[in-house]
């Protein structure tokens, strides 16, 4: 998205594994980088991200 997106929580990431027994006992990491800068978030804007998560 050229103008970014606009992130006011935490990010949640979830990985799936299906019949992966050989590295059960292992610790799966995933690295994670977030490049971001501080921004202004309007009253209007907050309110359209509270409902558009809750179509979610």
């Amino acid at each position: 998205h050229p103008d970014g997106y606009t992130v006011v929580t935490d990010i949640l990431i979830g990985v799936a594994a299906e019949n992966c027994t050989r590295i059960s006992e292992d610790t799966l990491e995933v690295d994670i980088m977030l490049i971001a800068e501080p921004i202004t978030v309007t009253q209007k804007e907050l309110n359209e991200m509270l409902v558009q998560a809750q179509d979610l």
